[in-house]
């Protein structure tokens, strides 16, 4: 009973410190886009893109493939395979695209018509880097669950840190998303989300204390990530 309270402790730890990111990250899409057509407390509407139901269906989907995809490896005892540093984040990462692609996209684009011309790029790109990090919070969720099954003795690090990857990478493959929807495909930001994921997965597989530098790492994109989410530039260009 012990160690299972344990396991809680730190995925709930993990699950803080990425909401810290998200509502972080939010704020500042909130503030780029002062008006928009309309806001229901933090999640700002678009026409019929309600970012907060967005943001729900984005961390469900997450949660649903992770445990239809490790679950399916679990059962053929090939779970393993997706801790491999190339084989799992390539398969994960384009799985977490082909997701957003088809479940989220349509609704950034539902709501990019509702926005004028000079946001919509901060619109687009904002919404699905939300959509994208909260799917990805939900697909560390269920990887930290499948890890406690598979192999309960690798969840220390794995629980704290997963989720937290996760949503960094789901919040890369957004981008490809969006900037697609744009004209101008990121194909950097697909390639960036498989490398992070692997040498992630490089990190965790080594001898303490090295294995703890997965911390710098994810310490690193965040805070890319939250630059991501600076849109001081397309906030100046609109009010011209």
């Amino acid at each position: 009973m012990g160690s299972f309270s344990q396991v809680g402790a730190w995925i709930l730890m993990s699950l803080g410190t990425s909401g810290i990111l998200f509502f972080v990250s939010l704020s500042r899409f909130r503030r780029a886009l002062p008006a928009l057509s309309g806001t229901r407390g933090w999640w700002p509407v678009a026409g019929e893109s309600n970012l907060g139901l967005g943001v729900l269906v984005a961390g469900g989907s997450g949660l649903l493939a992770v445990l239809l995809l490790g679950g399916l490896f679990l059962a053929f005892r090939g779970f393993w395979l997706l801790r491999n540093p190339l084989f799992g984040p390539l398969v994960e990462e384009l799985g977490k695209i082909l997701v957003l692609g088809l479940v989220l996209a349509p609704r950034m684009e539902r709501g990019m018509s509702e926005v004028s011309s000079a946001r919509v790029r901060t619109f687009a790109i904002g919404t699905m880097g939300l959509y994208g990090l909260a799917m990805g919070i939900g697909f560390g969720l269920g990887e930290a669950i499948l890890s406690s099954l598979d192999s309960p003795n690798t969840l220390l690090l794995r629980g704290v840190t997963s989720i937290i990857l996760h949503g960094i990478t789901g919040a890369l493959g957004s981008r490809f998303i969006s900037t697609r929807s744009l004209g101008k495909a990121c194909w950097k930001c697909p390639v960036v989300a498989v490398l992070l994921h692997g040498g992630y997965n490089y990190l965790v597989g080594l001898i303490f204390p090295f294995s703890y530098l997965v911390f710098f790492l994810l310490l690193f994109f965040a805070v890319q990530l939250l630059r991501m989410f600076n849109f001081q530039d397309d906030s100046q260009r609109a009010s011209l």
